[in-house]
């Protein structure tokens, strides 16, 4: 290996054990420009072209951010917090575990936790439940949710535009492993309400209506769109479907919709999807043939244990993104299995998925430390249904 290479190699590993530390001493390290540095350093030293990054995965991030920002903005929760309150505990988690999945389906996982973890977890802590247990399972349904839809997390965009996957195919591949996972996710809710002992409910905001038709009627039009004219682009759609949605919801809901999208569209998410495909960009120059892992994986287990390992060493968005450039081929002929085993492993950890972490950020201003451990023992239900999905979605 050439010096150069030497040095891309190194750059590559530092970046990553970075992102995986996400602190420094006592200071705590952004992982957008952590990885964006790199990136640059390493398209700097291997002549990497801006090209490699996918303009279209960071429209799609972008816009959706800014839909869920909407949605807060123009009250689409503003009843939930209420019905909650008036459920079993048990049955209250669960539905908001249910709420947490289909809104990671439509508007993204790390959207989707930023709105609602804030607005879920006060109700759900008066029905009496644990706090811990609360925002890891939280995190948990919001990465299963996210495998509906090819914009439900950043790996299912990647993977979506590698393999050329619409909604329909995440639908009907995925759909089955949600509904079990969902299923799976009721045993820790019933276990949790059996203890818990409601408290006085916090006092309910007032209910507004402010353009929650028109932006419910934006967010259908964008789905049926990546259905029927996939050829556009999803991010062009996102970005195009966020401009019409902000336009009839801003005259309504007026400053509250900026403060609500500025809040929810993280530039730290893009930056750090710049950076990895900047530094993934690279790796065809200095990674060694020979340790192409992907050449010698022709069965589902070996092969999750790959993707298991990567996704929680480094990440399932990196992992997926380190499989694109080292084997293409192999990548597409298993997008599904990929988009399956990455989400689920990924969400086993606290580091595996950047959902889980903007939960546990989210839940710490509000006063709840999750710890890595902990939530480790909160996310191992999902398990068996990552089992599943290995022998589900394996191409035969």
């Amino acid at each position: 290996m050439d010096p150069q290479a030497g040095a891309a190699a190194a750059l590559f590993a530092v970046t990553f054990l970075l992102l995986g530390l996400g602190r420094f001493g006592r200071f705590k390290l952004p992982r957008g420009p952590v990885a964006l540095v790199g990136g640059l350093l390493t398209a700097i030293l291997l002549n990497v072209s801006w090209r490699v990054v996918d303009l279209q995965v960071l429209l799609l991030l972008a816009g959706l951010m800014g839909l869920a920002g909407l949605a807060q903005g123009a009250g689409l929760f503003a009843g939930l917090r209420r019905r909650l309150g008036t459920l079993r505990p048990g049955f209250a988690l669960w539905w908001a575990l249910v709420v947490m999945a289909v809104a990671s389906a439509a508007l993204l996982n790390d959207a989707a936790v930023v709105v609602l973890v804030p607005l879920l977890l006060p109700v759900l802590l008066a029905r009496g439940l644990p706090a811990v247990p609360i925002v890891a399972l939280l995190a948990v349904a919001a990465n299963l949710g996210s495998l509906l839809t090819p914009y439900g997390n950043p790996q299912d965009a990647v993977l979506a535009s590698a393999a050329g996957l619409g909604p329909m195919e995440f639908l009907t591949v995925q759909g089955p492993l949600v509904v079990a996972g969902l299923a799976v996710l009721a045993v820790p809710c019933w276990l949790l309400g059996r203890r818990a002992r409601p408290v006085p409910a916090p006092s309910a905001e007032p209910l507004a209506h402010r353009g929650r038709p028109w932006l419910i009627a934006c967010v259908l039009g964008f789905g049926v769109a990546a259905a029927l004219v996939p050829q556009w682009g999803l991010g062009t759609l996102a970005a195009v479907v966020f401009a019409l949605a902000y336009a009839g919801i801003r005259p309504l809901a007026g400053r509250t919709a900026d403060q609500a999208v500025l809040r929810t569209v993280d530039p730290n998410v893009l930056l750090l999807f710049v950076g990895l495909y900047l530094l993934t960009g690279g790796l065809g120059v200095w990674f060694p043939p020979a340790w192409v892992p992907t050449a010698a994986l022709q069965g589902p287990w070996a092969s999750l244990g790959l993707v298991a390992v990567l996704s929680n060493a480094v990440g399932n968005v990196p992992a997926v993104l380190i499989l694109l450039r080292l084997d293409e081929h192999w990548v597409v002929e298993r997008a599904a299995f990929l988009a399956a085993t990455s989400t689920l492993s990924g969400a086993l950890s606290l580091t595996g998925s950047a959902a889980s972490l903007i939960a546990a950020d989210q839940a710490r201003k509000l006063g709840v430390e999750v710890r890595f451990l902990a939530f480790v023992r909160h996310a191992a239900w999902l398990l068996p249904v990552l089992v599943v999905a290995t022998w589900w979605t394996w191409p035969v």
